[in-house]
C-alpha cells in the first residue's frame, strides 16, 4: 500500500543574483496519482500556485541536470548543504492551475 506525502517547507524565490524570497512551500505525492508530483507556493498572492509535474523528472533532478521546457531540476552541492534548484515557465495566456480536487 502506497502512501501520501505531504511536506511543508520552505522554498527560496530568485528575484536577482543578489535577492531572494523565501516562500512557503508544500510538496505533495498521492497514490491516487502515482506518476505526479504537486508543489504548492503561498506566495503573496490571493491564491495559492500550483504545479505539477512527473515524479521520475524529480528523481532525476537530484542526480542530475533534468527536464526540458516548462519544468528543469538540477543539484547543486552535495550531502548535508545539497541544494536542488527548480525552474518554471509558465505557458503564455491566463494562470490555470487549480490544486486536485481533493484538497
Amino acid at each position: 500500500m502506497s502512501s501520501c506525502i505531504d511536506q511543508s517547507l520552505y522554498t527560496e524565490l530568485t528575484l536577482t543574483p543578489d535577492q531572494r524570497l523565501k516562500v512557503p512551500t508544500r510538496l505533495l505525492y498521492e497514490p491516487h496519482d502515482p506518476y505526479a508530483v504537486h508543489i504548492v507556493f503561498y506566495a503573496d498572492t490571493d491564491e495559492p500556485v500550483t504545479w505539477a509535474f512527473d515524479r521520475d523528472l524529480l528523481a532525476q533532478g537530484i542526480l542530475r541536470p533534468s527536464g526540458e521546457g516548462d519544468v528543469r531540476l538540477w543539484p547543486t552541492r552535495t550531502g548535508p548543504d545539497a541544494v536542488l534548484n527548480l525552474a518554471l515557465s509558465p505557458p503564455p495566456g491566463p494562470p490555470t492551475s487549480q490544486p486536485p480536487s481533493q484538497w
